[in-house]
C-alpha cells in the first residue's frame, strides 16, 4: 500500500468512525476490534474482523453497490442478500433509503445474530435468518464472508440453513427499489432458475458474482449479464473486481 492510498484510507476512517485509532492499530498490531462505531451513532458488530472491515471499505468508501445508481427514493425499498454482519444494510437503512424499508437475508446464524444486534436501532430494518436457494445446508468458510449453499474445496464445516426462494423474497415488497446480492455463488440458481415475471418489480440490481471457482457449479458471468437483459434490464456495469489465488468475483448492475 503506497502512501497515498494510506492517507485516504486514514481520512476515511477519521471520517467514518469515531474509533478509527482502534481500527487503524488492528492494521499495524493485528489485535481484532470487535465493532465499528460509526459517526451517526450506529454500531456494527463484527464477528470476522480482518475481511468484515475490508468490507466496509468496500461498502462505505468504493461504494460497490450503489454507486453506479443515481439517489434512490428516499422512501424506497432495499433487499440484501447475504446481507453478513449488517454493513451494507445499515447504510441503506440510513443514507440510502432512511425512510424506507430495508429487507436484510444472512444464511448463517452467527452472521445473523450481529445483523440483528447491528440494525437494532433501525427501526425500518427487517431481518430473515434464511439462505436464497439451497436445500437447508450452508457450508461454512474460514472468513465470514465465504459461506456458501455450494460445497467448496476449503469448507471447513456445515451448519443447518432454512432456504427461502428468492420469489417470496421479492414478493415481501410491492416495488424493490435496489436489490443486492452477495450469495456466493447462489446468484446463478437464484437468477438462472427464477421466472422472469417474478423480477418485474425490482428496478435496481446490484449482484455480486463468483467466476472459475467451486461456488460456481459450472457457471459464468456472462451467463448472469445475458439473463438480466432478458428480464428488461440494461447491464451498467459487468466487471471483475477482485482476483486471488483460485477464486476471481466481480459485479453486475442493471437498471430498468
Amino acid at each position: 500500500m503506497n502512501g497515498a492510498h494510506r492517507l485516504q484510507k486514514l481520512a476515511f476512517y477519521c471520517r467514518e468512525l469515531l474509533n478509527w485509532p482502534a481500527v487503524v492499530a488492528m492494521h499495524a498490531t493485528g489485535r481484532p476490534v470487535r465493532e465499528l462505531r460509526l459517526r451517526d451513532g450506529h454500531t456494527i458488530h463484527l464477528l470476522d474482523p480482518k475481511h468484515e472491515i475490508w468490507a466496509f471499505e468496500s461498502i462505505y468508501l468504493k461504494r460497490c453497490y450503489e454507486i453506479d445508481f443515481p439517489r434512490l427514493p428516499e422512501h424506497g425499498t432495499v433487499v440484501d442478500l447475504g446481507a453478513n454482519v449488517g454493513i451494507f444494510t445499515v447504510l441503506a437503512a440510513t443514507r440510502l433509503v432512511p425512510h424506507g424499508r430495508v429487507l436484510a437475508v444472512e444464511a448463517n446464524m452467527r452472521c445473523a445474530r450481529l445483523l440483528e444486534k447491528t440494525t437494532r436501532r433501525c427501526d425500518n430494518v427487517t431481518v430473515w435468518c434464511r439462505a436464497v436457494a439451497g436445500r437447508g445446508l450452508l457450508w461454512l468458510a474460514a472468513d465470514s464472508l465465504s459461506a456458501s449453499i455450494f460445497q467448496s474445496h476449503d469448507a471447513v464445516g456445515a451448519v443447518s440453513a432454512p432456504a427461502v426462494d428468492i420469489e417470496e423474497v421479492l414478493d415481501f415488497y410491492d416495488e424493490i427499489d435496489l436489490l443486492k446480492a452477495n450469495i456466493e455463488g447462489a446468484e446463478y440458481p437464484m437468477l438462472l432458475e427464477s421466472p422472469p415475471e417474478a423480477w418485474l418489480k425490482a428496478h435496481r440490481l446490484a449482484i455480486k458474482w463468483h467466476k472459475d471457482t467451486d461456488v460456481a457449479a459450472g457457471h459464468s458471468p456472462d451467463e448472469l449479464a445475458r439473463r438480466i437483459e432478458t428480464m428488461g434490464f440494461t447491464v451498467l456495469r459487468h466487471e471483475d473486481i477482485w482476483t486471488a489465488p483460485g477464486i476471481t468475483t466481480g459485479i453486475t448492475t442493471a437498471t430498468r
